[in-house]
């Protein structure tokens, strides 16, 4: 399976809730807290491939619509059609309310930049770190998809007209 040939180390758990210890453990890695946030917006192990090479995180480059979908085995139709039923999903309070940790701690990160950091410097200093963080080196895309969503801009984080990531 792709998930074992990129290894995604993707966990299907569906668990609904999170506790305060797994929150602290996982930013410590936040490639095993975003796998496993997504693990409870996806349906099966083929949105979550479509997710993670669509976003840039398994250490390559995004892959475009055809390319992922010629990877998977599916249409172009099909990666567009998956990765908006994940984005109308991922919408949802409980959903992002899971990612309130993982925005906390960009924050601080940008506040200490002077309220303003490049996408691309944010991915570095955010999301690679732990075990496996080098898979998200290209996750540009996924900090465009949280930025996308409502407990971003409810954090006061917003992008400036150069795509820098900035708070209010």
């Amino acid at each position: 399976s792709l998930v074992g040939e990129l290894g995604l180390g993707i966990s299907s758990n569906n668990q609904q809730t999170i506790s305060q210890d797994e929150k602290v453990i996982d930013l410590i890695s936040p490639y095993y807290f975003l796998s496993e946030w997504l693990s409870n917006i996806c349906g099966s192990d083929k949105e979550r491939q479509v997710f993670f090479l669509r976003k840039g995180m398994v250490g390559m480059p995004p892959l475009t619509l055809e390319k992922t979908g010629k990877k998977l085995g599916i249409t172009r139709q099909r990666v567009e059609q998956i990765e908006k039923n994940i984005t109308a999903k991922a919408k949802h309070s409980f959903h992002q309310a899971r990612l309130v940790p993982l925005v906390e701690k960009a924050l601080p990160i940008i506040q200490t930049r002077g309220g303003k950091i490049s996408r691309r410097e944010l991915v570095q200093l955010l999301l690679v770190q732990g075990e496996n963080g080098e898979k998200l080196k290209f996750a540009i895309p996924l900090i465009d998809f949280l930025a996308s969503l409502a407990i971003w801009k409810k954090r006061g984080l917003k992008f400036d007209n150069k795509s820098n990531v900035c708070t209010e």
